[in-house]
């Protein structure tokens, strides 16, 4: 149990702490306010206006609580506050996972650039915590992460604005011990964080000999009374980063209180390493209230990049300082001397250049629009008409600079380019150019791929190649500015020749046979050709094929077209279909005996008509009609009478019979099988009428009928003309009175 005279000092020293300051600027600093009572360890977001800086769980402890994170024993050990009913508490080690790390942090207002603040807060080791640190620190930011990082929980590799390493180990688990420190603000910064910002292999920590499961591996710290405070009533910051040694200094500061009327503010110098041990008083200003100091640089003074300021008062006594880092220069550059390449078109780089005979200067440009840059030379790409105007080249050397001035002009292009192409386009096809202008445009050009060029403003290219794709840029002349557009020329490769050829010409009834080569699975070829006649094929180098029978009206251009993602090459064959001639009639006077005449007549001839007969035993005869004297028994068999016209050929068949006198059994049917006609030959012994029938396979009658015999020959043509069923019939005949039958076969098909 603690003593009731604990409590009062801890009173006393809280009330000191929060009173003898101005105003906190940590809103809830003593860990009073919450939004809810903390059930247990790492709710931190429960008071209001803190949270934590990522996954990293900081503690909210308070008397309202009744677990956990109880005040003054919970789970960590046992505090009192140092005022209030609540307070903080955070990781700064744990040795499970050295990387791990709590941050403590809220939004404040932001602070004022060049002002010095005052950081101070209490901290007390947590009783089971089985190590010490040395490393807690305060950061603070301006851009940042405003609500708590959804990732990480490890250290934050920043520097903090204050450190508190020089405080060593804090060890005390009974009392609170205060932390105070003081920074300069050099940014307006809106968010405090506390926590230990060294590197897990830089964390010293020392083992206490304490520390209790599951606390032994860690360093546990409560936190409360955390004040942040403007340490002095003066604020002011360098007037520049770099003075020259004839520079007058123009030195403005504020105050954030009323001095007394007998006060007189120094404005002080510190060496060129930045100590105040033997400082220049370079300026005095009696008053009360902000103002401005004006005073020239000590002639003493050497170039150096460490000197300091500070403001002293002297009534009531109050100090800021020192400042950040400035320089001072003694070395003036020499004469810098500004060019460009002005005038220059709009759209086009505007270039500038400057020049100094010193060694080691810098240089700095400003202009129209808000130009700034810090190269030697430096370059507006693509200006425009509002980059006219005036550009100052500024050469320094630390702090003293001198400057020189031109004036740049960009004119304005009023006038349009427009340019189009019939892009993609097919090899061997024409690629016209065409430009659109608008304005008084003169000098046109046209470059393009394959050291292509034209002064017309609409062109083309015959016979389009492959190199002839690329970019094509048009470009006129305005008012001695050049404007131009550009576009893309896509060429397709034609596909190869489909080289059609065929057998033409071709007689009717023919086969007509095509061919071609050139085709690639790439470059399908598609056929068309007389009447419906199409096809196409991927197929390349095929084979012939054939089409048949050819008629009249297959005669005519077949187009072999090849199509390779749109383009196309044809090749055109004409392909002619000859008709036949009129199919001859052949006859003779079979049959006969030997040593007759043979007779072959033609019974339609046709003029114009080559006819020629062939026949058994080498007959042959140019003529329509032949003879053939003295037959033999040999001369028996089939004569063929072709007609020919123009190379295309029709034939008919007679069938001659040679006999010899004595052959009285002579009967013949021919031809068997055949379509229903047929012819029927016989000899008898003397002239005489001679009765046949034809019966059917099942003994149907199907034909009757008697002819009388010429000189003991008997020779009939039989043509059902209303057609008889395909099947096999027999023909009865009485020759002599004698019966004879022949069987012979009809097919219709």
């Amino acid at each position: 149990m603690k003593k009731p005279v604990i409590y009062i000092i801890l009173w006393l020293i809280a009330c000191i702490h929060c009173y003898s300051h101005a105003q906190n600027l940590v809103p809830n600093g003593n860990f009073e306010q919450f939004s809810g009572c903390p059930t247990d360890k790492g709710q931190i977001i429960a008071c209001t206006g803190w949270r934590n800086y990522h996954l990293g769980t900081c503690d909210f402890f308070h008397t309202c609580s009744i677990g956990n994170a109880h005040v003054p024993k919970n789970q960590f050990g046992y505090q009192v506050p140092v005022s209030g009913n609540g307070y903080a508490g955070i990781y700064t080690y744990d040795g499970n996972d050295a990387r791990y790390r709590e941050y403590l942090t809220r939004p404040i207002p932001p602070l004022t650039v060049g002002f010095t603040y005052e950081i101070s807060f209490f901290v007390s080791l947590a009783n089971q915590s089985g190590y010490s640190t040395s490393d807690i620190g305060v950061w603070f930011y301006e851009n940042g992460p405003s609500a708590t990082l959804g990732s990480g929980y490890a250290y934050l590799n920043v520097t903090p604005q204050v450190s508190f390493a020089s405080y060593g180990h804090i060890t005390d688990t009974t009392n609170w011990v205060l932390f105070k420190g003081s920074f300069v603000a050099d940014s307006a910064y809106s968010t405090i964080v506390i926590g230990s910002f060294s590197k897990p292999t830089d964390t010293n920590q020392v083992g206490t000999g304490h520390g209790v499961f599951p606390h032994a591996n860690a360093a546990i710290y409560y936190i409360d009374s955390v004040v942040l405070t403007s340490g002095t009533a003066i604020s002011f910051v360098p007037a520049k980063d770099a003075f020259c040694g004839e520079d007058t200094i123009v030195q403005p500061f504020s105050v954030s209180r009323v001095f007394n009327v007998d006060n007189v503010f120094s404005l002080e110098l510190s060496d060129s390493s930045g100590s105040f041990n033997s400082p220049w008083a370079i300026g005095t200003l009696a008053g009360y209230s902000s103002g401005i100091f004006r005073s020239a640089l000590p002639s003493t003074a050497v170039s150096g990049l460490h000197y300091r300021f500070r403001i002293k008062a002297s009534s009531p006594a109050d100090s800021v300082g020192p400042s950040k880092y400035f320089s001072i220069t003694r070395q003036l550059p020499g004469n810098v001397t500004a060019a460009s390449n002005a005038p220059v078109c709009a759209g086009q780089s505007l270039h500038l250049f400057a020049s100094d005979t010193t060694t080691g200067v810098s240089y700095k440009w400003t202009g129209p629009n808000n130009f700034h840059d810090t190269a030697q030379n430096p370059s507006i790409s693509s200006a425009i008409v509002s980059d006219s105007g005036v550009y100052i080249a500024t050469a320094f050397i630390g702090g003293c600079t001198t400057s020189d001035t031109i004036t740049a002009g960009v004119k304005q292009i009023n006038a349009t380019v427009s340019i189009s192409v019939n892009s993609p386009v097919c090899e061997n096809d024409s690629l016209k150019l065409k430009c659109k202008v608008a304005g008084s445009l003169s000098l046109y050009t046209w470059i393009g791929p394959n050291g292509f060029s034209s002064s017309s403003i609409d062109t083309f290219i015959l016979h389009t190649g492959l190199t002839a794709m690329g970019y094509y840029i048009f470009t006129a002349n305005f008012n001695g500015c050049s404007i131009s557009d550009t576009a893309y020329v896509t060429v397709k490769p034609a596909p190869p020749d489909p080289m059609a050829a065929s057998n033409s010409p071709v007689c009717e009834g023919g086969d007509l046979i095509l061919t071609w080569q050139g085709t690639s699975p790439q470059a399908p070829i598609t056929c068309v050709g007389p009447g419906t006649f199409w096809f196409n094929t991927r197929s390349p180098l095929f084979q012939p094929v054939t089409f048949g029978p050819a008629t009249a009206s297959s005669s005519g251009n077949y187009i072999f077209t090849a199509d390779r993602d749109g383009c196309k090459i044809s090749d055109t064959i004409t392909v002619l279909v000859k008709p036949l001639p009129q199919k001859p009639i052949g006859s003779s006077n079979s049959p006969l005996t030997r040593e007759q005449v043979l007779k072959l007549t033609v019974d339609n001839i046709v003029p114009d008509t080559k006819y020629t007969w062939k026949g058994p035993a080498g007959f042959y005869s140019g003529a329509a009609n032949a003879t053939l004297n003295n037959t033999l028994s040999q001369n028996t068999g089939d004569y063929i009478i072709t007609a020919d016209r123009e190379g295309c050929t029709a034939s008919d068949t007679v069938s001659v019979v040679i006999l010899d006198e004595d052959d009285s059994n002579f009967l013949k049917l021919y031809p068997n099988a055949n379509n229903g006609n047929f012819t029927i030959y016989a000899i008898t012994l003397k002239d005489q009428v001679v009765p046949f029938n034809i019966t059917s396979a099942n003994g149907q009658l199907v034909y009757e009928t008697s002819i009388r015999t010429d000189h003991k020959l008997l020779r009939t043509d039989i043509s059902f003309k209303d057609g008889i069923a395909s099947g096999i019939y027999t023909l009865n005949i009485f020759l002599d009175g004698r019966k004879r039958s022949i069987k012979f076969v009809v097919d219709r098909n």
